[in-house]
């Protein structure tokens, strides 16, 4: 695929695949090196914090390695939610927690 594309960005005039995808696109409102200062500064301020969430997870869960399927369950072992069985109950529910909130906007 990587070949297809960079000879279709070359027969459209176009040094690489992305400056000719940005032009089919129509892409006016932010630029290749937008994506790219994106991208850099995600690297460095949003990377750090996963990895510091996921130092908490695995201490949490007395791990010495995240796998995907411990991202699903709580770290703290609690059992997960259940969903409502009736609806009446439920919407006397929302209307307690919300009713005061509600009826003084009103």
């Amino acid at each position: 695929m990587l070949k297809i594309r960079v000879q279709i960005a070359k027969n459209a005039g176009f040094d690489n695949y992305r400056d000719y995808m940005f032009r089919r696109k129509e892409r006016f409102d932010y630029s290749a090196k937008d994506c790219e200062t994106f991208h850099e500064t995600a690297e460095k301020t949003i990377k750090p914090l996963v990895h510091q969430m996921q130092k908490k997870r695995m201490a949490q869960m007395g791990l010495t390695s995240l796998k995907p399927w411990d991202m699903s369950v709580d770290p703290a072992g609690l059992a997960p939610l259940k969903p409502f069985e009736n609806v009446d109950k439920l919407i006397s529910g929302c209307e307690t927690i919300l009713g005061p909130r509600i009826r003084s906007k009103f």
